[in-house]
């Protein structure tokens, strides 16, 4: 969805940790701190972090495919 946006037209990401900067903050997502690191923990992990958030990658006009997020519930 965001290394070649141009060769897609929808994206269906399914359970996906979308929010990299704030994952840790979230339900579970604390749980994999230790495996992924946190944006919290240094300059250059919030850096590398941050460019595997696709919503921080958008400039002004940024061209997305058009995306359906969705969730499974126990």
């Amino acid at each position: 969805m965001l290394q070649r946006p141009e060769l897609f037209k929808v994206a269906l990401p399914a359970v996906g940790v979308l929010d990299m900067l704030r994952y840790h903050t979230f339900t579970a997502g604390a749980g994999w701190a230790y495996d992924y690191g946190t944006a919290n923990d240094s300059k250059e992990m919030f850096d590398y972090l941050k460019r595997l958030f696709p919503f921080a990658q958008c400039e002004k006009r940024c061209q997305l495919p058009s995306n359906s997020h969705y969730n499974r519930r126990s």
